[in-house]
């Protein structure tokens, strides 16, 4: 296939071996001259927590509750997705908290009943409605967050520790 002609295929990039950052591909035939922006990039993410009630190395510990917001960024001016995910249990998109975009997402022992759905319960198992009877999420969380961005880079994971207690 001839995509100069086609308009059609797929160039792998992998053997030119690019490092990060933006790239131009131009490809010429005959007197058609295409190019191409590569995005190499990777999105990054900032987070801002509320205040612990005191921190153990690199532990935050919270009283009952505690919020998190999370920030993408990506120097392609597109649009970045940020994502989360609590104990290893799967990526969670991050949109803020679901009643207010602007607003951090709030972590509780049991979660916050939202429309009948369940959001920011912490521990296992899940907690989707509001009649399961699961144990409170006391105790220690890891919870990592990384960004997305419009070309699909995904961007380093950071992690933090966090201790919630009565």
């Amino acid at each position: 296939m001839d995509p100069l002609n086609s308009g059609r295929g797929d160039l792998n990039l992998s053997r030119f071996h690019l490092r990060s950052g933006t790239h131009r591909v131009t490809a010429r035939t005959g007197s058609r001259t295409l190019v191409w922006t590569v995005d190499a990039q990777r999105p990054t993410v900032g987070t801002a927590f509320s205040a612990p009630h005191e921190t153990l190395g690199h532990t935050m510990v919270f009283n009952d509750h505690f919020a998190m917001k999370v920030s993408p960024s990506d120097d392609s001016g597109g649009t970045t997705l940020a994502e989360f995910q609590v104990d290893g249990d799967g990526w969670y998109r991050y949109y803020g908290w679901p009643t207010d975009s602007n607003a951090p997402f709030l972590f509780t022992p049991l979660g916050t009943n939202i429309d009948d759905l369940i959001y920011g319960k912490l521990g296992k198992p899940a907690r989707a409605v509001e009649w399961e009877n699961v144990s409170p999420g006391y105790g220690r969380h890891a919870i990592e967050v990384r960004a997305i961005d419009e070309a699909g880079n995904v961007g380093p994971i950071t992690r933090f520790t966090v201790i919630l207690r009565k």
